[in-house]
């Protein structure tokens, strides 16, 4: 599977072309359609405003695929389209234009009921070698292009990014939160995501509109700052320095907890023990928020900012584990070593007293103590 997204506004998710790609070995696209300028464009944000860096006409990047399917008569190649192309026939048209439809698996051969997908030697057979989803539901009746949640299991990754988000892997816009060593998104790009996901995603899971709406009116809990110390601080940094420089960039109505506790930092100490330093560094930042946030409060006073204390309370269940029905606050319930890294890994096996765990993987508490953290706050406000 590959992100073909090369510049715009997430970045190069893919720096070589279609045709690069496919030659390379590349047999699955998710390809961003948006309408822009009037045209079928394949870009990144351009729906937004003009002057983003955008991939051009959609036609020219699928004559790409055209070409490829017409040398290469024994492949098959997939398109996911994450489709925001107007509600008409725009991607038929495209695709006519393009000599793609003659490749088309039609919509009737598809397995609906969850029969088996036809053998490759039928498809390239019957010349049948493109198989297209979309994220738009109606694309499926107007134009005969498969509705992506029909056929396709929501497993997270690459193709379904934005899900991703939602539990926390796209902090840093890298391939999972333990990849979070590379550049940071953005606090735009991770907006972008969440919206993205609200709008395309969570409809394809919650297809029921009166369940989607009360799920949508949920409270959610925004925690921010914690990434920052962990990959960004060093000890040349001056802890009041960064901590002033995070507080004047975001808004933020949650402390940051003992991050010298987490069981990453752990593995690193050596001694299986907190690192303390660290613990302290964080200090400032805290201290500071308090007042940050009441500033901020009396200058907008129709805006209500309530401080979240996770930092104690964190502190507190650290002291007395028994209290809150934890037997392990230094291991995560997944996790293993790779590399010297301590990771929770794809297809991991978790274990099975997750509750008794205070964080689930090497740097995220487990799900009992966010609904411990969300209660406390609940409760103080």
């Amino acid at each position: 599977m590959s992100y073909y997204t090369k510049g715009g506004l997430y970045g190069d998710d893919e720096d070589k072309s279609i045709t690069q790609q496919l030659n390379s070995g590349v047999r699955a696209l998710m390809l961003n359609i948006f309408d822009y300028k009037g045209d079928v464009w394949l870009c990144q944000g351009c729906d937004y405003k003009d002057g983003f860096v955008s991939q051009g006409p959609a036609l020219d990047h699928l004559k790409e695929v055209e070409t490829f399917l017409t040398s290469n008569s024994y492949e098959i190649v997939t398109l996911i389209l994450e489709d925001r192309a107007p509600e008409k026939n725009t991607l038929g048209k495209v695709f006519d234009a393009s000599g793609l439809t003659k490749y088309l698996f039609p919509l009737s051969k598809m397995p609906f009921y969850g029969e088996d997908w036809p053998i490759v030697k039928d498809m390239v057979t019957a010349n049948q070698r493109l198989v297209v989803f979309s994220s738009s539901k109606s694309k499926q009746e107007s134009e005969g292009i498969a509705y992506q949640c029909n056929f396709m299991r929501r497993d997270g990754g690459a193709v379904f990014e934005a899900v991703d988000f939602l539990n926390g892997k796209l902090l840093c816009g890298c391939e999972d939160v333990n990849s979070c060593w590379c550049d940071c998104w953005s606090l735009q790009t991770q907006i972008e995501a969440f919206n993205r996901a609200v709008q395309e995603d969570l409809p394809c899971m919650i297809e029921d509109p009166q369940e989607l709406a009360e799920y949508l009116a949920t409270l959610n809990f925004i925690a921010m700052g914690a990434n920052d110390y962990i990959l960004n601080f060093n000890n040349h940094h001056d802890p009041e320095y960064f901590a002033n420089s995070l507080l004047i960039q975001n808004l933020v109505v949650n402390n940051i907890g003992p991050l010298g506790c987490l069981p990453s930092v752990i593995n690193k100490t050596g001694n299986g023990q907190c690192d303390e330093q660290m613990n302290q560094n964080i200090m400032p930042y805290n201290s500071q928020l308090p007042q940050t946030l009441k500033n901020i409060q009396d200058e907008y006073p129709d805006t209500t900012l309530t401080l979240a204390n996770s930092h104690d309370l964190l502190q507190d269940i650290l002291a007395d584990t028994e209290k809150y029905g934890f037997t392990d606050v230094k291991d995560p319930c997944c996790g293993t070593y790779v590399n010297g890294k301590l990771a929770c890994i794809p297809n991991s096996t978790p274990c099975d007293n997750r509750c008794q765990y205070l964080f689930f993987d090497d740097s995220n508490t487990s799900e009992l103590a966010n609904c411990i953290f969300v209660l406390d706050m609940l409760i103080k406000d």
